[in-house]
C-alpha cells in the first residue's frame, strides 16, 4: 500500500480514568482502545521526547536536573521520528498550543509550524525569533553589529519588532490582549483549540492531494489554568500542612469540575478535527493516534498538578488508534499483564509505513518504566515551603511495571519505596527479586549509554 498519512494527537494532561468522554466521541469511528498504557515521565518535554525518539528520558536526556528546570530543558539528541519520516518523503506539520512543543525546545524537522500559545500573552516576537536574535548576538557581540547583519540579511521587520519590544510595547498591550482573549476566545476554557482548527482547515485546503504527511497536534484544554487562575498551586505539594488547609472540599470540587469541563470541551473540538480530516478525503488512508503525554493529580492523593510524582493518575494515559483501511491487523492475545510504553509509538509508526499489515505486538512489552528526575520547575523560595519536603522529592526515582506489579525504586537507597500488586495481593519474594533485577538492568542501560543520573 502507499505510505499512509500519520496523525498523532496529544490531548495534553488527560489521565486514563477521565478519557471515557473521548472514547464515547470516537468509538463508532473505527478506533481501537488500548489499556495499560504508561507514559515515560509525568510532564511534557520528556514524555513527548520519548514518543518522538523511541527512548526513555535516561537515554534521550531531555529532562530536568537539580540545576536545570523546565524552561531550560531541551531535546538535543537526534533520532526524531520527524527526521525518519522526512527521509521517507513525508511533509511534517506541527500544530502546538504547548510552548514546550516547539523548535525552541528541540522538536525539529517540521516543515510547517503552527505554534498557538495556550496562555494569553501579547508577544511581538516568538520564542523561535528570539532564539534567532540570540544566535546573531552571540556571533556579532555588539548590538550595532548584530543589527547591521540583520539589515543586510533582510530582517528589517524582525529588527523593528525587537526595537518595539525593547521599549515596552508588548507590556503595554498585554493587559488589553488578555482582557480580549478572555471575552472573545473563551480563555481559559479554550487554550488554542479554535485557532488550531482554523489553521488545520487552511492547511488541508492548501495541501489537498499532497501526501503523505505527518501531523502532530498538542491540545491544551485539559491543562491548567482552570476557571480560577490559582486553583492549581504547585507549591502546596511541598508543604503538607498548607495543602490540607488549602484543599477544602470546595476547592477540590472546583478543580475536578474545571478538569472535566476541559475534557468535555476538547472532546467537542476533537470531533471537529476528525470531521475536517474526513471532509478532505484523507480519513481512509490515515493512521490516527490519540493519546496523552501524562495525567493530572487533582488533590485526591495529597498532591496536585503534574511532574515530579510517579502516581498512576499521572502515568496511565489513554491510547486510541484508527488504522488505515485495507490493512491487516495482526492482533495480540492475552495482553492483560502486558504494557504499552509511549516510547513504543515511534517503532510502531515506522513499521506501518509502506506495509499492508499492522503488527500490534510492537506496541507491547512485559516491562515498562517511567522516570522522575525530581522537581521539574523552579521553586519560589519566598513562599512558605517545607525544605525537608522539597529535599524528599527533588531526586531521581524510577517506576517499574511488570506482571501486574508496580514498584517505585529509589536508587539512593537501592531499594523500592513502594512495591504493590494491581489486584491487591501481596508481592512475593520471587517477584521482588525480579523487580530489583529489572531496575538494575534499566540503570545498566543508562551506564552503557553514559547517561546514568548522578544519584550514586
Amino acid at each position: 500500500m502507499a505510505n499512509p498519512n500519520i496523525i498523532l494527537i496529544i490531548l495534553d494532561t488527560l489521565r486514563e480514568d477521565h478519557s471515557h468522554v473521548i472514547w464515547k466521541e470516537i468509538e463508532d469511528r473505527g478506533f481501537h482502545r488500548y489499556s495499560n498504557v504508561i507514559a515515560t515521565a509525568s510532564w511534557t518535554i520528556p514524555s513527548h521526547a520519548s514518543m518522538l525518539t523511541g527512548l526513555y528520558p535516561i537515554s534521550h536526556g531531555a529532562h530536568s536536573t537539580k540545576k536545570i528546570k523546565a524552561d531550560e530543558v531541551k531535546l538535543s539528541k537526534g533520532g526524531l521520528i520527524t527526521k525518519d519520516l522526512k527521509d521517507m518523503g513525508y511533509r511534517n506539520y506541527l500544530f502546538s498550543a504547548n510552548p514546550y512543543i516547539s523548535r525552541y525546545y528541540g522538536f525539529r524537522h517540521f516543515d510547517d509550524h503552527y505554534e498557538i500559545l495556550y496562555h494569553p500573552q501579547f508577544k511581538l516576537i516568538s520564542n523561535t525569533e528570539w532564539d534567532h536574535i540570540r544566535k546573531i548576538r552571540e556571533i556579532y557581540g555588539k548590538v550595532g553589529k548584530a543589527a547591521i547583519h540583520m539589515l543586510r540579511k533582510g530582517d528589517l521587520k524582525l529588527l523593528i519588532k525587537a526595537g518595539m519590544d525593547k521599549i515596552g510595547i508588548a507590556r503595554i498591550m498585554d493587559p488589553i490582549y488578555k482582557f480580549t482573549t478572555r471575552r472573545i476566545e473563551k480563555w481559559p476554557l479554550d487554550k488554542g483549540a479554535r485557532k488550531l482548527i482554523r489553521k488545520l482547515k487552511k492547511v488541508l485546503r492548501a495541501k489537498s492531494g499532497i501526501t503523505p504527511y505527518f501531523m502532530l497536534f498538542n491540545l491544551m484544554e485539559v491543562h491548567e489554568p482552570y476557571k480560577e487562575n490559582k486553583l492549581v498551586r504547585y507549591e502546596y505539594n511541598y508543604n503538607p500542612r498548607e495543602f490540607e488547609n488549602y484543599m477544602s472540599q470546595k476547592i477540590r470540587r472546583k478543580i475536578l469540575e474545571s478538569y472535566r469541563d476541559g475534557v468535555e470541551y476538547v472532546s467537542s473540538f476533537l470531533e471537529k478535527l476528525i470531521e475536517e480530516i474526513r471532509k478532505n478525503g484523507i480519513w481512509e488512508d490515515s493512521l490516527i493516534i490519540i493519546t496523552s503525554d501524562h495525567g493530572q493529580l487533582l488533590g485526591e492523593s495529597g498532591k496536585i498538578g503534574h511532574g515530579v510524582f510517579l502516581h498512576d493518575d499521572l502515568l496511565r494515559v489513554p491510547l486510541f488508534i484508527k488504522y488505515p483501511e485495507n490493512v491487516k491487523i495482526r492482533r495480540m492475545e492475552k495482553t492483560d499483564k502486558k504494557y504499552i510504553s509511549l516510547k513504543n509509538l515511534k517503532r510502531f509508526i515506522l513499521d506501518i509505513v509502506g506495509k499492508d499489515e499492522v503488527k500490534e505486538h510492537l506496541l507491547y512489552e512485559d516491562t515498562v518504566f517511567a522516570e522522575s528526575y525530581g522537581i521539574n520547575i523552579k521553586m519560589d523560595f519566598d513562599l512558605e515551603l517545607d525544605l525537608e519536603e522539597i529535599e524528599k522529592w527533588d531526586r531521581y526515582r524510577l517506576a517499574v511495571y511488570n506482571n501486574g506489579v508496580k514498584g517505585i525504586f529509589d536508587p539512593s537507597k537501592w531499594d523500592f519505596e513502594v512495591l504493590e500488586s494491581e489486584d491487591g495481593d501481596e508481592v512475593g519474594e520471587m517477584q521482588k527479586r525480579k523487580m530489583r533485577k529489572l531496575a538494575v538492568s534499566f540503570f545498566k542501560m543508562g551506564m552503557n549509554e553514559g547517561t546514568l543520573p548522578g544519584f550514586i
